[in-house]
């Protein structure tokens, strides 16, 4: 059983066998990542297999940072990761920040509390 789970958390999880984008997403991406005026992040309460999934999908090259709890040892609602993704991009001010999710209490409350917009995505 371990084996398995060895198997699918660092073979499988990281790979676009276990993922499916949603249409549009790609380049939705690609032409964000073009405008000369964004800067564009991940913010995810993943672990640090992330970036290499991101990577094996295509998307790694899209964004300047990729920001998990588990390599800031906080997640998503708390309004101090928001901070740290700001950080990263040199502290703008915090109202020119939008963050974009699908999770009502983690995404949209923690944005806000950290003085983000916020585009919530319903997932259907």
């Amino acid at each position: 059983m371990n084996e398995i789970f060895q198997s699918l958390y660092h073979d499988v999880f990281v790979t676009p066998k276990a993922w499916k984008l949603r249409p549009n997403v790609y380049d939705t991406l690609v032409s964000l990542s073009h405008q000369p005026t964004l800067q564009i992040a991940v913010l995810s309460n993943n672990d640090d297999r992330l970036s290499t999934l991101l990577q094996n999908m295509g998307l790694g090259d899209l964004f300047q940072h990729v920001v998990t709890s588990y390599d800031v040892g906080m997640s998503k609602p708390q309004g101090a990761i928001f901070d740290h993704v700001r950080e990263k991009f040199g502290n703008p001010d915090s109202n020119t920040c939008i963050h974009i999710g699908d999770n009502y209490e983690k995404d949209v409350m923690g944005a806000l509390s950290a003085g983000w917009y916020v585009l919530f995505v319903i997932v259907s």
